[in-house]
């Protein structure tokens, strides 16, 4: 019984297999191609800025103070970016 199964299942496999293109048909195969994309990106950068403050003496005359401090902004960076894609070959 196992043989005439095993048997069936290899004859099916090999009409399956067997199959012939007709000529309507277009023959065709994949390549991978390499394009480049241009994508743009959010980077971090830090700035330096200063703060500028009124204080007052014993007196009550103002006068400024100049402090320094850093900032995280983020600004957009463009960058080229390889992509890899399938595409139809046509014979």
């Amino acid at each position: 019984m196992k043989k005439l199964l095993l048997a069936t299942i290899v004859g099916i496999a090999g009409l399956v297999s067997t199959s012939t293109a007709s000529a309507s048909e277009p023959c065709y195969t994949y390549k991978l191609v390499t394009c480049y994309e241009t994508v743009t990106v959010l980077v971090c950068k830090e700035i330096s800025c200063t703060r500028t403050l009124v204080e007052y003496d014993h007196c009550g005359n103002p006068y400024y103070v100049y402090l320094p401090y850093t900032k995280t902004v983020e600004v957009p960076v463009t960058k080229i970016v390889a992509v890899n894609k399938w595409v139809k070959v046509y014979e």
